[in-house]
């Protein structure tokens, strides 16, 4: 949900620490489609990502 708030533009960012991939794929798709930038990182736990999300407006910097 909070995905496509990012990609509708009514929230300009969305980060998560140590998500997995799955739980984020198909919102990052929509987020791409609008133009947003997406930033990935290694998370702490082991197979997890970091995430960081803006709606093109913002730059994406870990």
């Amino acid at each position: 949900m909070s995905l496509s708030l990012v990609a509708s533009g009514i929230i300009d960012a969305y980060t998560e620490e140590n998500i997995m991939v799955w739980d984020v794929a198909a919102g990052i798709a929509i987020v791409k489609a609008a133009g947003g930038n997406v930033e990935f990182s290694q998370g702490s736990v082991q197979n997890s990502f970091n995430v960081s999300v803006t709606n093109g407006s913002l730059p994406v910097n870990n």
